[in-house]
């Protein structure tokens, strides 16, 4: 191991082990404040340029291009937040992309980015966002399905009286149309009785 890694380790380390015991617990909004906190923290004279996503698994915390219904990538950029992996690993993430987005050359784990990752957590650390209680899952309400299919009745009902009245207007518009054609027929007839026979 080089000199920077073992700092690296080190430091982080030593600021990790001074948060509370849940750098596991992720809440999602204390998540989305501290992403935001910290591009707008490097970054204070940029707006705040993504939307904001969630992912699971084994995925980073990184900003990814949004793909098009053609499948080609557009010009907005989703932010994707991964709270299952904890505090620890999101701040890594994040300081990557903080790093990155600066774009005057550094690299992954150079001095720079060391001192931002640590930055990045006692500031995540101060604000207050760890917490020892893990993050309230969300109640799913569960569905009533007869009030679901009522409610798909009613809205088809609307949709077919909708339909149908522009098939009536459609339809008296017609009337109206062969009613003046007739007129126009039978007053050619008598004008015309001798040419058109």
């Amino acid at each position: 191991m080089t000199q920077l890694t073992n700092d690296y380790n080190r430091i982080l380390k030593s600021i990790w082990s001074r948060a509370p015991d849940g750098i596991n617990n992720v809440w999602p909004e204390d998540a989305i404040k501290a992403v935001k906190a910290l591009f707008k923290r490097e970054f204070p004279e940029r707006e705040w340029p993504y939307e904001i996503k969630f992912t699971s698994g084994n995925r980073y915390t990184w900003v990814r291009r949004s793909l098009g219904k053609d499948g080609r990538y557009r010009g907005g950029r989703t932010v994707f937040i991964n709270c299952e992996k904890g505090w620890e690993h999101l701040v890594h993430d994040w300081s990557h992309w903080l790093n990155f987005v600066h774009g005057d050359g550094r690299k992954a784990h150079c001095e720079e980015h060391l001192m931002l990752e640590r930055d990045c957590a006692e500031y995540v650390i101060s604000r207050g966002w760890v917490k020892s209680e893990p993050a309230p899952t969300p109640v799913k309400k569960k569905s009533d399905r007869v009030v679901e299919r009522y409610k798909r009745l009613l809205s088809n009902k609307a949709a077919t009286e909708k339909r149908l009245a522009k098939h009536r207007a459609g339809f008296e518009r017609a009337e109206k149309r062969l009613k003046s054609l007739d007129r126009d027929i039978r007053s050619y007839s008598k004008k015309y009785e001798k040419r058109l026979a």
